[in-house]
């Protein structure tokens, strides 16, 4: 997503024997090719106490790994309800500070949050790349993560934009002298210096913790680029952009993330689009955007898959109607747990929001049955938002009642707060050990169950 969600414009057109896992993998591999019925699931029981991070060394300073199609954290389960905030690298101390205490408090342990602000953070000149290390540059990244790890929180670190937004690939492209949005991901210039950031990134030693980010297990995830494509609004389309252009550009940055920072995972951050338009014939499955989500997952150095779910932001299958919008999105989360399941790789929800809706209770509560229902490894709402902590007023692009952009902020104290803290709540009591050695059932799916799925 971009700043603001800009990119409502480009979607105008613009721009072996079975062991208990497998039992029950294989289980959900059913489950999810056979279900087609779009019934709502009764929402559970209100709560009041969230789980909050944990903040035992143990956690703190240990990896989140894949596991089959979920994620495992010291041989628990490790399933999560999030947000994005990626605003956390531009903001001040107490604003970062303000942010994790809310966050915490909430019981929200992972965070999306972008790493980079280019132009600011590095400066590039023709084949020349400097950086800003002071503490108002990269150094304050330093801050982000130790003020993550003081609340447990975990860290999708994403490196770089898609959109112009604090740079992005037109910034790459604007000093360099390319034209082509495509350039980015083919001219071994432009990918050299890519991955001189990657290395600066990931090296650096954390002025705080003495950690280097490489090495530091408060990261969730590196991830390659916030909602990849062939195209951009500001940059002109090749036409030699293809699905294995993107695939190959992946498989290229993903691997040199991995020769550095091998204990942390990385995913891409894309959208989700499909190259199958046998599924749904239009601009969502065909590979028109240059991603192929099935190809790019089965690659060895992408440790989960991602997709962003927008269905009534232009996206909802080309129909205004709110039933079918609703349909539309139930369908679209449907089919990629499906195929996670089929490569033996969790897949989040890394994006969501209800653009348009004034009632986006009613979108979170389906959408949110659907999640706890299948078995998706996470999801991270679009996006967090605190008041100042000077006491000033929310600027008006960022209000939650904002006519720029309508729904896609969330505060605490929104009214439908509450039922985003019931579905964190309900997502961390997956991971919640009912005796030793065993782990929680909730339903069927979980593929840590100690119990036999047959």
């Amino acid at each position: 997503m971009v700043n603001q969600r800009l990119a409502l414009v480009a979607l105008a057109g613009l721009f072996a024997p079975l062991t208990t896992a497998s039992r029950a993998a294989n289980f959900w591999r059913r489950q999810a090719a056979s279900t087609t019925a779009y019934a709502p699931v009764p929402s559970k029981t209100p709560t009041i106490t969230p789980v909050v991070p944990n903040t035992s060394p143990s956690y703190v300073d240990s990896f989140v790994k894949p596991y089959g199609d979920a994620f495992q954290l010291n041989g628990m389960p490790y399933y999560f309800a999030g947000a994005n905030a990626y605003w956390l690298m531009n903001q001040t101390d107490d604003w970062v500070d303000s942010a994790f205490g809310n966050l915490s408090a909430q019981g929200i342990g992972v965070v999306r949050t972008w790493f980079f602000n280019d132009g600011w953070f590095h400066t590039i000149n023709g084949t020349e790349q400097a950086f800003n290390d002071s503490p108002e540059g990269i150094g304050h990244l330093d801050y982000v993560v130790k003020r993550a790890r003081d609340y447990g929180i975990k860290l999708i670190a994403t490196l770089a934009n898609n959109w112009p937004d604090y740079g992005g690939v037109h910034y790459y492209l604007h000093q360099t002298g390319y034209n082509y949005h495509s350039d980015f991901f083919t001219q071994p210039e432009l990918i050299d210096l890519y991955k001189g950031y990657i290395s600066h990134m990931l090296n650096r030693v954390n002025n705080y913790t003495g950690i280097a980010y490489k090495d530091d297990a408060t990261f969730f995830a590196w991830e390659l680029m916030n909602e990849p494509r062939c195209l951009s609004y500001t940059d002109i389309k090749s036409q030699n952009c293809t699905t294995a252009t993107m695939t190959a550009w992946i498989d290229d940055i993903s691997t040199y993330i991995k020769s550095i920072a091998p204990n942390t995972m990385v995913t891409i951050g894309d959208e989700g689009w499909f190259n199958n338009p046998s599924l749904v014939d239009n601009w969502l499955y065909d590979g028109f955007n240059g991603i192929d989500f099935e190809a790019n997952l089965q690659l060895k150095n992408i440790d989960f898959g991602t997709f962003h779910t927008y269905p009534d932001h232009g996206w909802g299958a080309g129909t205004t109607s709110y039933d079918l919008s609703f349909e539309w999105g139930e369908q679209w989360i449907r089919q990629h747990r499906t195929i996670g399941a089929q490569v033996g790789k969790p897949v989040i929800n890394e994006e969501y929001g209800f653009a348009q809706r004034t009632d986006r209770m009613s979108f979170e509560q389906y959408y949110y049955s659907v999640t706890e229902d299948i078995g998706i490894a996470g999801d991270l709402f679009w996006s967090f938002w605190i008041a100042p902590p000077d006491g000033s007023p929310i600027a008006e692009n960022n209000s939650p009642n904002s006519t720029y952009t309508p729904g896609l902020n969330y505060y605490v104290n929104d009214t439908d707060w509450p039922i985003i803290r019931q579905h964190i709540y309900n997502m961390a009591q997956q991971n919640l050990p009912v005796g030793e050695g065993d782990f929680s059932c909730f339903g069927a799916r979980n593929i840590f169950c100690s119990e036999t799925v047959a």
